[in-house]
């Protein structure tokens, strides 16, 4: 029966996917199957390396709470229910409500496939897929120019696809945030949205909110006042950089405050001491051979200030290659010389920033990857945990990065797809 019920579910999965398929156009469609095949594959890969190097793998001890929840739901339906929308916790998952708010949602695709782990992966990539499909999709045809930078960071870079797929918080977190720019972009160009793109928005943040609220409690600011910008902008016809980004930083500025109300951890007299906290919590729990050591790390702004250079500069490229002493800290190496090579090589364009008519927005995306990698390099030091929590900006950032002339033409080349416009 159960052998049964999981074909059933695959079978669905197979006809939806080849449903959506036909939905879509050329050129991206070309890229539709690989993006799919190595999204759904991350997904079950999680599961099997959190099985085979991790013995105390989250993901799997999260599923069967949520197997005691379906079994519930079995027998009491309305009971349920009830504790779905309930706000208490229980066991040692007590005052992570971020956590529980993860399992209840894992209640429900277990109870839909029968407890089968991973099926209820198949789903969470699958959706998870959907979104940044949906974002490169825009990308793609708003800015051609930015559609294969677009699609090999949102659907191919492998831990911006590894670690957004699966039964992990990132992957429901990120379906959220991918939603959210995709919807953004869509306001940004002046396009008609429906009714039902709203509410689902509405829903992606409020998911997104409850599981990673450090991901949009910056994501949202800076998108705000990146729109107020352009209507200012718009409407005192300013054409001026240096205007543009005062403008900019005084929005974000006024913004950011008002939102330092919306969390406690996110108030403006906390918020450096629970980064610090973590930050030794983290230390305390890691090996010293597999954490960023910053510099008489205290809660202070000047403290902070003076360790972000180091932040910034772990938070993207360690563990260097020399650093790696096991396998998968050799991958995540390689990946990170990628990102320096990438990021060397865009260090000589940053100066054409200006003559872009996108310029506001590749202000917002630079600024929201700086501010969360310092900020996630600093609270969770740990390389294994950081790599994992990073996926909140990398897509974002490697859109940018791989947006030169000479890799675009190389992978345009390689892809057999054709780009308008490879001067930018």
């Amino acid at each position: 029966m159960e052998t049964l019920i999981a074909l059933l579910h695959i079978v669905f999965i197979a006809l939806f996917c080849w449903w959506y398929w036909r939905e879509q156009e050329l050129p991206i469609r070309k890229f539709y199957w690989h993006a799919l095949a190595a999204k759904l594959s991350a997904g079950l890969l999680v599961g099997i390396i959190y099985g085979i190097f991790y013995t105390t793998g989250d993901t799997f001890s999260m599923f069967e709470w949520a197997k005691e929840l379906s079994l519930q739901a079995r027998t009491d339906f309305s009971g349920f229910l009830n504790y779905l929308w309930s706000k208490r916790s229980a066991g040692y998952f007590q005052g992570v409500e971020r956590t529980l708010f993860f399992v209840k949602i894992m209640s429900v695709f277990a109870l839909l496939t029968n407890d089968n782990y991973w099926i209820s992966s198949l789903y969470l990539s699958l959706f998870s897929f959907l979104a940044a499909w949906r974002l490169t999709k825009i990308i793609w045809l708003n800015m051609p120019g930015l559609g294969i930078p677009a699609a090999i960071a949102l659907l191919f870079f492998p831990s911006c696809v590894f670690w957004a797929s699966g039964l992990i918080k990132e992957s429901i977190a990120m379906t959220g945030l991918f939603y959210l720019a995709a919807l953004f972009l869509q306001v940004w160009m002046k396009q008609k949205i429906s009714l039902l793109n709203i509410l689902c928005g509405v829903i992606a943040g409020w998911v997104a909110w409850n599981l990673k609220y450090y991901y949009i409690g910056l994501f949202i600011p800076i998108l705000f006042a990146t729109w107020v910008t352009r209507k200012i902008i718009e409407f005192r016809k300013i054409d001026k950089l240096h205007t543009e980004v005062t403008i900019w930083v005084s929005v974000l500025l006024i913004t950011v405050f008002t939102a330092s109300f919306a969390h406690p951890n996110f108030s403006l007299n906390r918020i450096l001491e629970v980064v610090v906290s973590n930050n030794l919590t983290s230390l305390q729990a890691s090996s010293p051979a597999n954490v960023i050591h910053f510099y008489n790390l205290k809660d202070t702004w000047l403290n902070i200030g003076l360790n972000s250079p180091w932040a910034l500069v772990s938070g993207l490229f360690r563990p260097f290659i020399w650093e790696a002493n096991t396998f998968l800290k050799f991958i995540v190496s390689v990946e990170n010389l990628v990102l320096l090579v990438l990021t060397i090589m865009s260090l000589k364009s940053f100066s054409e920033i200006k003559k872009s008519p996108h310029r506001l927005l590749i202000l917002a995306v630079l600024v929201y990857c700086t501010v969360l990698c310092v900020f996630l390099a600093i609270s969770t030091p740990n390389f294994g945990t950081l790599v994992r929590y990073r996926i909140g900006f990398l897509p974002f950032l490697l859109a940018i990065l791989i947006n030169r002339p000479v890799v675009v033409r190389a992978l345009s080349k390689s892809f057999n797809v054709h780009i308008p416009d490879l001067s930018r």
